[in-house]
């Protein structure tokens, strides 16, 4: 719990005391709202490198090639479900260098956090 404490301080030392309230509300709601697209891109990404039956419904349908017994198609199903996890996850991958390079373009500010900031988070 320390940690999420931690990433939020810098956020609230930016505000007078008397907006953290809304300062705490409008930074839990961009995180969640980029968690979500997130996860919708990753999904668009992954269902996007599926093609045919697979695509609609992967479940069922390699659970239908193997009642039928055809172990070449399920190995092929199997594939292209690797194959749509891996471009999702090199989507994810690029996302996560590009805002690791943002992050370390920002400007730094010779002070610091206001003074007493981090020793707030810390405990």
């Amino acid at each position: 719990m320390k940690l999420g404490r931690r990433n939020k301080q810098p956020v609230l030392a930016e505000v007078p005391a008397s907006r953290n309230g809304l300062a705490s509300g409008i930074s839990s709601a961009v995180r969640q709202l980029g968690s979500t697209l997130g996860v919708g891109l990753l999904g668009a990404v992954f269902t996007a490198a599926l093609s045919g039956p697979l695509a609609d419904r992967p479940v069922q349908t390699v659970a239908g090639l193997r009642a039928r017994g055809d172990e070449t198609a399920v190995a092929h199903a199997a594939d292209a479900l690797a194959n749509g996890i891996f471009a999702a996850a090199l989507v994810a991958a690029a996302f996560l260098v590009a805002g690791a390079v943002a992050i370390r373009l920002q400007p730094r500010r010779a002070s610091g956090y206001p003074e007493g900031a981090i020793a707030a988070a810390a405990a």
